[in-house]
Order: C-alpha cells, then sequence, then structure tokens
C-alpha cells in the first residue's frame, strides 16, 4: 500500500521488511544487535529492515496487528528520511535528557500515526473495534519512557486512522507526546 506513494514522491524503490515473530517459547533472534533481542520487546531495526514482534501470553490479534503497523510505521519513517533527520535532531540534544526524551516521544508517536494509517488500511473491520477494545489505559506518561502516554499514543494511532495528513508530531504540542 505505501510503496506507490514512497516510489512516487521520494523517486526510490521501497525495500519491504521482514517480519519475525518471538515469544517466551523461542530464544530470540538476533537481528539488530544481541542487546535488543534479549529484551522482551518488538522493535523494528533500521540497519536490516527488519521487525521484530515480542508475542507475548494474552496478546490479542488486535494488538499483534497493532504492533506491527507500529513497527512498520518506523518503517516508512526510514524509508522517506525522517529516522536520519530524527537521529540528527538526537545529536543536537544529547547532553539534555528531557530534550531527548521529547525527540523519541514524537518520533515513537509519527510512528503510531503512521501505523494507525496502515491499520485502517489493511485491516478496516478490525479497525473501530480496536479502538473500542482499548478505549481506557493508565493515565499520566513517564518523561523517561519513549513512547507517549497511552491516551496520546491512542490519539495518534485514531489520528493516523482518519487522515495520513494528521501525522505530523514533529510540530504538534508537547501536551499531546508525552
Amino acid at each position: 500500500m505505501w510503496r506507490p506513494a514512497i516510489d512516487q514522491q521520494f523517486h526510490k524503490g521501497m525495500s519491504i521488511p521482514t517480519v519475525i515473530l518471538d515469544s517466551p517459547n523461542r530464544p530470540g533472534e538476533y537481528i539488530c544487535g544481541k542487546t535488543e533481542a534479549d529484551e522482551e520487546t518488538s522493535f523494528y531495526c533500521n540497519s536490516n529492515h527488519k521487525i521484530r514482534i515480542w508475542k507475548y501470553r494474552g496478546m490479542t490479534e488486535h494488538e499483534m496487528a497493532q504492533t506491527v503497523a507500529h513497527e512498520y510505521g518506523h518503517h516508512i519513517q526510514n524509508q522517506i528520511g525522517v529516522e536520519e533527520s530524527f537521529r540528527r535532531m538526537l545529536a543536537t540534544v544529547q547532553s539534555d535528557h528531557r530534550a531527548d526524551r521529547i525527540l523519541h516521544k514524537r518520533y515513537e508517536a509519527q510512528a503510531e500515526c503512521l501505523g494507525g494509517f496502515t491499520f485502517k488500511y489493511l485491516l478496516p473491520e478490525m479497525a473501530d473495534q480496536f479502538l473500542a477494545d482499548h478505549d481506557n489505559g493508565p493515565e499520566g506518561e513517564d518523561i523517561n519512557d519513549t513512547h507517549p502516554s497511552y491516551a496520546n499514543n491512542r490519539m495518534w494511532f485514531q489520528r493516523g486512522m482518519n487522515s495520513i495528513t494528521s501525522c505530523d508530531s514533529w510540530s504538534a504540542p508537547e501536551s499531546e507526546v508525552l
């Protein structure tokens, strides 16, 4: 679904990421270095275009689809140059922990929004039900976390489901990415 737009807008071929499922019953695969593979988490490896999904016990079909869509959002960021710009911005704030975390939260919010767009496009019959099932979550935010609060993350996902043009987390008010 993304290839025609990226090929046309950025005049380059888009790579397709590999998705690897890991679980507690299966040893982690080293796809982006040993430290990431040792963690029980899902992530996107920009150096080799691989997505690792950590399938935890009790993970629903909706949660798995949302996680894949979010990590695919990071792949889109990589393909259109956002990842590279993000790394350059991080280098300018390396001694400022708060600024570093805000940049991470903006980056993750945009991936969530791109994931929402992907989710709605590929699984329209599941999209509204996913939002209804995940209406409530923990309140507040943790400045040390790299992701927005539950409520803001959900907001960005829903924005993406409504329109790709609403995924500019870089100029959004800080309150929307915390």
